[in-house]
């Protein structure tokens, strides 16, 4: 199950960042349903977890909405969205990663360390990396990239206070 939903999450975020980056919506779509689905007919998600993607959905707009209407990136706009608004492929990714950090990622929770140094790097190298692919456009690199990481950072030690005081025997969906 680890490998397949770490599997799914980068196909998603390849599909849409290459998907904003010519204009096109459904295959981010299309990746994330398929990745939910997985998750859903294997019992894979939890209460934490829908705790957990609710939580990334509000970040995601939060911090990307915030670099948006700053104007530190300018995302490919697929689908037209209010101003403040980040763009609906990103939210897209904010909710895959959100359903796959326990379950694909979990090697983060038992590691804080490593796992606040994965963040801080591969958060700002994801956005690099989408640049490069041209789904945005980084106009401060100083000022955006360490946000982002900071940013990323704050998220990762919320979900592990979420993640460390959980009832795992009454964390299912269906009993």
């Amino acid at each position: 199950m680890n490998w397949v939903s770490l599997l799914l999450l980068n196909v998603l975020w390849f599909a849409s960042v290459v998907g904003a980056a010519n204009q096109i919506i459904w295959p981010s779509a299309v990746c994330l349903l398929a990745l939910m689905m997985v998750l859903v007919l294997q019992q894979a998600l939890t209460k934490t977890d829908f705790k957990i993607i609710v939580l990334s959905s509000a970040l995601g707009w939060f911090i990307d909405g915030y670099l948006s209407y700053s104007g530190l990136i300018e995302y490919q706009e697929v689908l037209e969205t209010p101003e403040v608004m980040p763009p609906i492929w990103i939210l897209f990714l904010w909710i895959g990663f959100g359903a796959t950090i326990t379950k694909g990622m979990q090697w983060m929770f038992n590691n804080h360390l490593l796992g606040a140094f994965f963040m801080v790097i591969g958060a700002p190298l994801s956005y690099y990396s989408a640049e490069r692919l041209g789904a945005v456009e980084i106009n401060n690199y100083l000022i955006a990239l360490p946000f982002i990481a900071i940013s990323w950072l704050i998220y990762f030690f919320i979900l592990i206070q979420m993640t460390a005081y959980r009832n795992v025997s009454n964390d299912t969906l269906v009993q």
